[in-house]
């Protein structure tokens, strides 16, 4: 079993708070009030900084890389991950600890942690279409977005000059009675381009910039959900009515990438006008895997960034957090040294699977059957903990798991439709095993590829099982350094940019994902009849071939010589004469 794999249970002692003695009423209070919450599956939720801040504490694991960006003189200043990875949670708790560590911080925005907005991007027309892919107006508009924000917040102490502005965009951002965020100013901005052009022409900019350069106290900015807010340009080349209202009509997926590289590119060039302000962001791994596409200083834009990616050991970890972050009430067997003992009772820490008739431990049950994420392993251990605690049997965490699954690939394939190629759902119930030979899928496809075109959709997509491999959905097995056959799942960090087409490699077996599983039994009633039984699918699970039988033959062959010559008869003939 791989490294990453291994379990390693460490126990973890929530944070409570200290109260005097005796009073045990108010103890239990403030337990629950600074007690990190157990399976947050949005950061979004959690907004109160002495919360968030405990739940750093009690949940979030602190991976080298995690640790890096949370130093507090850290040269990281852009969180890159898929989604599920905990990039709000992460800037967050940035946010948190550097107010802790700095009484002369400014910290924008003024009224939330980070600075985040709903989709709500602007309609646009072929005009805009054209300016909107292009990446270097994104550069520019964030340039300007941030630096608008933090110049106007910092007026108090380096009060501006209404007569050093001219156009009115500068004047009614800069001017204003109210606070402005980044996404305030660039929505502004990007609203007409005769306005953000006349303050180009007026050199606003050039004068923006000068203000900036001169502040002199420290402000640390914080920029989230970049990626939700341009999600209407995504075109997924659906025919959904939604797809084909009037607000985004004329869509381009490029403008969801530049989007969120512009503003890694704002931030380079910022940090070299005035290194006294900080900007953190977080942006999608889909996202960035384009910027050497896009940006000839990719490696100094890339010296900013902190990747995020989990073994299986540190969503282990994690897992263990958070049910020492459960209320004692929820626990099966509260009295348990191990946590998941605890949470599901010891006599279900190894978990027997009723098909295969194989026992696995628990964790690697939960593992395989998420793309490792975090946010996954919350779905997960919120499903199970709304089993009541006495009655947390086998079937029902099974059954538990196998709906959390269920969701987690319905949500992923929503997140990733319009990014990379995305099959339709009815190939589910074409797919016969959870194991296939390279025949099996292309029998598949052909039928796939009919049933669409009777019913009008386009089919034009290629191969759907090259769709699945590339989202980590349809695994394959190799051959490891040490000679053993090892079962490999692509995981979300690992999808690269690929402008071509996805190829399926030329390998022996196919593995369906085990987070398919519940979604391909309900479309195809052959599919849990014809489950493989030797092997446990799984991404890092060895692969075994079962007992081969060797014997030897001797006699004679007639047209030896023809046999041998054929391309094809003779390449597979010759493989049984060893």
């Amino acid at each position: 079993m791989p490294d990453d794999r291994c379990p390693r249970r460490i126990a973890f002692r929530p944070v409570v708070a200290e109260v005097e003695p005796g009073a045990i009423k108010k103890r239990e209070a403030a337990s629950m009030a600074n007690s990190p919450d157990a399976w947050v599956e949005d950061a979004r939720n959690l907004d109160n900084a002495e919360q968030l801040l405990n739940s750093a504490r009690g949940i979030l694991l602190e991976t080298p890389a995690i640790g890096d960006f949370l130093r507090n003189e850290t040269n990281k200043r852009i969180v890159v991950a898929p989604k599920g990875y905990g990039k709000t949670f992460l800037l967050k708790s940035k946010r948190i600890l550097l107010q802790r560590n700095s009484e002369n911080l400014s910290c924008l925005p003024d009224n939330q942690l980070v600075d985040a907005t709903i989709s709500d991007s602007p309609s646009l027309s072929q005009a805009d279409l054209q300016r909107f892919v292009d990446y270097a107006f994104w550069c520019q508009i964030w340039s300007a977005a941030l630096m608008v924000s933090v110049v106007k917040s910092s007026a108090k102490f380096h009060p501006l000059d209404p007569a050093d502005f001219r156009s009115p965009v500068m004047r009614q951002l800069l001017l204003s009675s109210y606070p402005v965020s980044p996404f305030d100013a660039l929505k502004r901005l990007i609203n007409s381009d005769r306005e953000f052009q006349q303050a180009r022409r007026s050199h606003d900019l050039t004068t923006l910039m000068s203000y900036y350069r001169q502040i002199r106290r420290p402000v640390a900015v914080f920029v989230d959900t970049i990626d939700e807010y341009f999600e209407g340009y995504v075109d997924n080349g659906g025919s959904h009515e939604a797809d084909a209202s009037y607000l985004h009509r004329n869509k381009d997926s490029r403008i969801w990438i530049v989007g969120q590289l512009g503003i890694c590119r704002a931030i380079r060039e910022l940090l070299g006008v005035n290194p006294h302000i900080k900007i953190f962001v977080s942006i999608r791994k889909e996202a960035f895997n384009n910027l050497d596409y896009y940006d000839r200083n990719a490696v100094n834009i890339s010296s900013l960034v902190v990747q995020l990616h989990y073994s299986g050991e540190d969503l282990s970890r994690i897992f263990d957090k958070n049910i020492e972050a459960m209320q004692r009430d929820d626990l099966a067997q509260p009295r348990e040294a191990m946590p998941i003992a605890r949470f599901i009772g010891a006599s279900n820490a190894m978990i027997v699977n009723p098909i295969t008739k194989k026992s696995e431990v628990f964790y690697d049950f939960v593992l395989r059957h998420s793309l490792y994420r975090p946010r996954d392993l919350m779905l997960i251990g919120g499903k199970i903990s709304q089993i009541p605690a006495g009655l947390r049997t086998q079937e029902r965490l099974r059954a538990a798991v196998d709906q959390a699954a269920g969701e987690i690939v319905w949500h992923y394939l929503a997140e990733m439709r319009g990014l990379t190629e995305v099959p339709d759902r009815s190939l589910f119930g074409l797919i016969p095993s959870n194991v296939l030979d390279r025949s099996a899928l292309k029998r598949i496809a052909e039928t796939y590829v009919a049933r669409l075109k009777e019913k009008g959709l386009d089919a034009s997509i290629g191969h759907p099982f090259c769709a699945l491999y590339r989202l980590g959905l349809l695994g394959v097995v190799r051959r490891n350094r040490e000679q053993k056959d090892i079962q490999v799942f692509r995981r979300p960090h690992e999808i690269e940019h690929d402008g071509s087409k996805p190829t399926l490699p030329a390998e022996r077996h196919y593995l369906i994902h085990p987070a398919l599983d519940d979604i391909v039994a309900q479309a195809s009633s052959d599919y849990i009849r014809a489950f493989h039984t030797r092997n446990v699918i799984g991404h890092g699970n060895r692969w075994r071939e079962g007992k081969i039988f060797k014997c030897a033959a001797k006699g004679d062959l007639s047209r030896y010589s023809r046999v041998l010559s054929d391309p094809v008869v003779g390449e597979h003939f010759t493989r049984y004469l060893v």
